[in-house]
C-alpha cells in the first residue's frame, strides 16, 4: 500500500510539474520550415503537456534502460545462437560416450585380475575409485538433462536445437535490418532537421531510405501483413530485453542486484525485471518513430497538393491544415509532445538512440572475441562437481 501511495504522490507530482514546464512559444515552430508545429498544438488541450511530460520521464528512465540491455539484447541474441551449437545434444551423446568408456576402463581393470585372483594393486584401485566418482557425475549430470526436459515448452527447445544456427542466422539478419533502419533514421534527423539538437532533430519529412519503414508501407497494402511485422518487431525487442536481462542480471549502475536463474529467481528479482520490461516498452514509443518515420506518423494517408494532380504521402512539413485532411497517429503525437515542447527530452532521446546503435556494435564484437568453446569433455568433471555441490 504504502508503495503504490508513494507512486501516485509522485504521478501527480509530474503532472504538476508538467503545467509549470511547458514551453508556451512553440520556439521551435519560429522558423519557416518548423510552422507547422504551431498548426499542430494550436488545437492542444495544455493538459495533454501534462501528461506526455510525465509519460516521458518514465520513458527517461526506460531509455537508460533501453541502452544497455536491448541494445545488449539484440546484438548478442542472435550471435548467442549462431555460435552455440545445440549444446543439450551434445551433452547427452557426450555422456553416453563418457559412460561407455568409463565401463570399458573399469571391466579392463578388473579382467586383469579375474583369472589369477590376485588383489587389486594401489594405482589400480586409485583409479578405480576415480572412475567410480566419474561414473556417479556422469549419472547426476544425465539426471539433471532429463529433468531440465520435463515440459512440453523445453521439449519443443530441444526439437528445434539441432536448428539453432539457421534460427540464429535469420534473427541476425532481422537484427541487422533494425540496426540498419535505426541507423538511418538517426542520420535522416541529423541530416534534415530545421531546428536541430534542441527538438531532437524533428524533421519535417523523411528523405533518406528506411527499409523498415519501406516494409511496413508496402505490407499495410495487403491485410495484416503490417501489423504481423509490427508485431514481429515488438516481440523480438522483448525477448532480446529479457534476454539481456538474464544474462547480465538486474542491476543499477554497476552495482548487480539480482541474478535470474532457472528455479533460482527471488520474488524481487522477477518483479523488478518485469519493472526493467515495461519501462523498456516505454522507451520503444519514442523509438518507433524513429525506425519508421513514415508509418508511424501518418501510415499511407496521401492527399492531392494545391495546384497539383498527384497524390502525395502526409508529411509534417504539409497536409496540416482541413482540407488536406491528414490525420496524424496519436502515438506520433504524443511524441512530438515530448520532444518538440521541451529542450530536455528531444535531446536527450536523440543521444540515446545513439548511444542505443554504439551499445549493439560494441556488445557484438566483444561477444565475438571471447567466443568460448563450450562443448561437454572429460576434462570437465571439476566443473561439475562443483555444480553439483551447489
Amino acid at each position: 500500500t504504502k508503495y503504490t501511495l508513494v507512486f501516485v504522490v509522485v504521478l501527480i507530482a509530474l503532472m504538476v510539474a508538467g503545467l509549470f514546464l511547458r514551453d508556451k512559444a512553440y520556439h521551435h515552430g519560429d522558423t519557416e520550415h518548423m510552422k507547422w508545429l504551431t498548426t499542430v498544438f494550436k488545437d492542444q488541450h495544455e493538459a495533454m503537456y501534462a501528461i506526455a511530460f510525465t509519460v516521458a520521464c518514465f520513458t527517461s528512465v526506460g531509455v537508460c534502460l533501453w541502452i544497455v540491455y536491448t541494445g545488449y539484447g539484440i546484438a548478442v541474441l542472435p550471435l548467442t545462437l549462431i555460435m552455440t551449437s545445440s549444446s543439450d545434444l551434445v551433452d547427452r551423446e557426450q555422456l553416453e560416450a563418457d559412460q561407455e568408456s568409463l565401463i570399458q576402463r573399469s571391466r579392463s581393470i578388473k579382467s586383469k585380475y579375474a583369472l589369477t585372483g590376485r588383489n587389486l594393486s594401489q594405482s589400480d584401485r586409485i583409479e578405480l575409485e576415480r572412475i567410480r566418482e566419474r561414473e556417479r557425475l556422469v549419472k547426476r549430470r544425465a539426471q539433471r538433462l532429463d529433468s531440465q526436459y520435463d515440459n512440453y515448452l523445453a521439449k519443443l527447445a530441444l526439437l528445434v536445437a539441432p536448428f539453432a544456427k539457421l534460427i540464429g542466422v535469420a534473427v541476425f539478419l532481422f537484427s541487422l535490418l533494425l540496426w540498419v533502419s535505426w541507423l538511418l533514421g538517426g542520420i535522416d534527423k541529423l541530416k534534415n532537421s530545421s531546428c536541430g539538437l534542441p527538438c531532437g532533430f524533428i524533421i519535417d519529412k523523411p528523405t533518406v531510405f528506411n527499409p523498415v519503414d519501406e516494409l511496413l508501407l508496402a505490407s499495410s497494402k495487403v491485410f495484416p501483413l503490417d501489423y504481423i511485422f509490427l508485431v514481429a518487431i515488438v516481440l523480438f525487442i522483448f525477448i532480446a530485453s529479457l534476454f539481456a536481462i538474464v544474462s547480465i542480471g538486474v542491476r543499477v549502475l554497476w552495482v548487480l542486484l539480482y541474478k535470474l536463474s532457472r528455479r533460482a529467481s527471488s520474488p524481487q528479482g522477477l518483479m523488478l525485471s518485469a519493472t526493467y520490461l515495461t519501462l523498456i516498452i516505454f522507451a520503444l514509443t519514442v523509438q518507433v518513430p524513429t525506425i519508421t518515420p513514415q508509418y508511424a506518423t501518418f501510415g499511407t494517408q496521401k492527399f492531392i497538393p494545391k495546384g497539383a494532380t498527384e497524390a502525395v504521402f502526409c508529411s509534417n512539413g504539409n497536409g496540416n491544415s482541413p482540407e488536406e485532411s491528414c490525420v496524424r497517429s496519436q502515438l506520433s503525437l504524443l511524441v512530438l509532445e515530448m520532444e518538440a515542447r521541451s529542450q530536455f527530452f528531444g535531446p536527450f532521446f536523440f543521444i540515446a538512440n545513439c548511444l542505443f546503435l554504439l551499445t549493439a556494435v560494441v556488445a557484438s564484437l566483444v561477444t565475438v572475441c571471447r567466443k568460448k568453446d563450450e562443448t561437454y569433455s572429460m576434462t570437465s568433471y571439476d566443473q561439475l562437481s562443483m555444480e553439483e555441490d551447489i
